[in-house]
Order: structure tokens, then sequence, then C-alpha cells
């Protein structure tokens, strides 16, 4: 996949062919008729036991339904959390012994990153940390890295966090309220520096760390360019690689939902701020390139982008009215945060003989 940093006119729905064409699907699916006719209309009944399309908003309006989808939700959260608590109680007792053989890649951001909505059982993980070790475990990937090399990856999401909730605390201003971050605290520690702190940090000594953020960004988009900008450089000054990934075309984002375009108002804001969020991560991808690591030998190696919207998903690869992405979508994206962390994980071995020949290497130099 591409990781262009251009806005293309896939993040118009109305120009988003892969995406009308499976909202089409879907309709027709539940009963609905495509707009895929010879006249350009077509003409329904509003009888609800003869339109299945109007027997489904019939349904919706179901305050049992409503009750069941919300319970689905809860549960689901709650099975998740106790998988990832279980994972994580796993690896306080062995990731010590087997860090010093491992390399790590570290995901941090939103529900995206923890991998909300995808299916997990006991003892495994979900989303994309259980994709990228099933791939970085197959034989292909470990040659194309490189043999007696074993990577991992690590899951560090928070849900609903934001850029500005992972500052580090060197970076944590004025503007931004104490008592607005303080439950983003782990311990007397911010998210950041839980993980990276360089004395402490659960994942301080991981080569790459994977940044999902900015679906809940709902300020300036140059709020979020400043704050990934902040988060990047801080990472980078510790010699990890960072890959940056804008947010997939979340349905609920772009006003589609139940697989249908809505009609409310607020469907072109949150589509217009969406759009704005993407913009500002591919800008500050490209700011860190030509301003920060400008003086570096091979600053494109450093800092990628993964641009998730240059193919869109269709609505069945998202669950809970499109608010998070399902196991289908999870495989998508995994499938193109691979293609750029490869090569990655391969100059990682490369800059590794260079850190230990010389311990005060750095990426700025």
């Amino acid at each position: 996949m591409s990781t262009a940093g251009n806005i293309l006119p896939t993040e118009t729905a109305s120009e988003t062919p892969s995406l009308a064409s499976s909202l089409r699907h879907h309709a027709t699916a539940v009963g609905g008729d495509s707009d895929d006719t010879t006249t350009g209309k077509t003409t329904t009944s509003t009888n609800p036991s003869t339109n299945p399309t109007t027997a489904v908003a019939a349904t919706k309006k179901n305050p049992w339904v409503t009750m069941f989808h919300s319970f689905h939700l809860m549960t689901h959260m709650l099975w998740l959390q106790v998988a990832l608590w279980w994972g994580r109680f796993y690896i306080s007792f062995v990731g010590g012994s087997i860090s010093n053989f491992n390399r790590k890649v570290v995901i941090i951001g939103d529900e995206a990153a923890l991998g909300i909505g995808d299916w997990v059982t006991m003892g495994s993980y979900p989303g994309i940390q259980r994709r990228l070790n099933d791939a970085i475990n197959k034989d292909v990937l470990r040659r194309a890295v490189g043999r007696g090399i074993f990577w991992n990856a690590y899951d560090g999401g928070r849900s609903t966090s934001s850029t500005s909730d992972w500052l580090p605390a060197c970076e944590v201003t004025k503007e931004i309220s104490q008592l607005k971050r303080k439950w983003r605290l782990v311990g007397t520690r911010n998210l950041f520096d839980s993980l990276f702190d360089p004395n402490v940090g659960e994942h301080r000594d991981a080569e790459i760390v994977i940044i999902m953020l900015g679906q809940h960004d709902r300020g300036d988009p140059a709020d979020t360019k400043r704050n990934l900008i902040k988060i990047a450089v801080e990472l980078l000054k510790r010699n990890k690689y960072v890959l940056i990934c804008t947010s997939p075309n979340y349905p609920y984002l772009l006003g589609v939902r139940d697989g249908q375009p809505s009609a409310s108002p607020n469907s072109s804001k949150l589509h217009a701020v969406y759009r704005g969020r993407n913009e500002a991560i591919r800008e500050a991808v490209v700011h860190i390139r030509d301003h920060v690591l400008a003086d570096a030998k091979d600053r494109a190696g450093m800092i990628e982008l993964v641009d998730l919207v240059l193919r869109p998903l269709p609505y069945n690869y998202f669950r809970f009215n499109g608010q998070f992405l399902s196991g289908k979508g999870y495989d998508e994206v995994t499938s193109d945060i691979l293609t750029t962390l490869t090569p990655m994980m391969r100059r990682v071995d490369k800059d590794k003989a260079v850190l230990k020949a010389s311990p005060t290497y750095s990426h700025f130099r």
C-alpha cells in the first residue's frame, strides 16, 4: 500500500466507489433497493410488512433492541479487558526473561490500537497485536527480516484517548488541564511515560512504536498535528522508529449509520473534521522529515506514514454502528501496516549493529 501524504478523492464519501458500492450492497442485503436502476428512481411501499427497509427502520426504534446492543457492547468491553489483563499478567512474569532476546513493536493509541471490536479468547490478544505476532512468527517474514531475530508486538492502547492524552510529561503545557489528564495517569505517570520512561517504562526497550491516534481529537486539526510531532520527536530522541497511521474510514465519522448515509446535519461536520484530522496526521510526518530530521542521513526510514484511507473498508468491516473495526477490518489494517513495518524491522537490525559499536548513536546525528 502506498504511503503518499496527499489527500485523495477517496476520502469523500461521494467520490469513493468501493465504499459507495459496499453501502449499496449492504442496503440490498437487508432488503433495500440499489440506486443502480435504469430510471434512477425506485418505488417502495410504506407498509412495514411488505417493505423490509421500513421494517428494519421500525426495529431500530425498539428500545429492547437498543438495550441489547448496549449490553452486547458492554459485555464485549468487559471480556476484552479481562483477556488483556490476563495477557499482561502473564507477560509480567515471563516477559523479563525473554526481553533480552526479542525485539519489540509497541502499538499505542485509542480503540484501534487496543483491538476493541475484534473477537478474542483467553490467552490470546485482540486486534493488530495478535495479527502482527502471527505474521512475524511465519517463516516467510522471519526470513525477510533476518533469521535468529525474534520480534514481539505489544499493545499499549487506551480506550477513547486522544493525542493530548499521550503527550510526554516534558511536553505538557499549562493549557492542558491537569484535572482533565488525571484519569490518564498510570500510577503517578502519564500514558507516554508509563511505557517509555527511560528508567521504569514498561516498553522503554521497544525498537518500533506504531501510533494510532486522532479518532477522538475534536479540536483544531493543528492541535493534532502539534501533539503528534511532540510525541514522535520524543520517541525519535530515544532512538525508536515511529510508524504513524491515519484514521480508517469509520462509518460513524462519515455520516453512515446502519449501512445508510445519515440525514443528520452533523454528518457533514463530522466528515470535515475527519478529513482535516487525517490531513494533519500527514502533515505531521512531512514536518518531522523535512525539519526535525533534516540533517539525518536516512530520515525516511526513521518515521513512516501508513495511510489507511487509501483503501476504504466496506461497512461490514466495522462493528457497533461503525464505531470500531471488526475482525475483517483488523485483518486489512494489519496487512497495510505490515507493508511498511517489514522494511522498518530490517533497518532496525542494521542500526542495532551501529548502536552496539557506538553507544552514543542518535537518530539526529
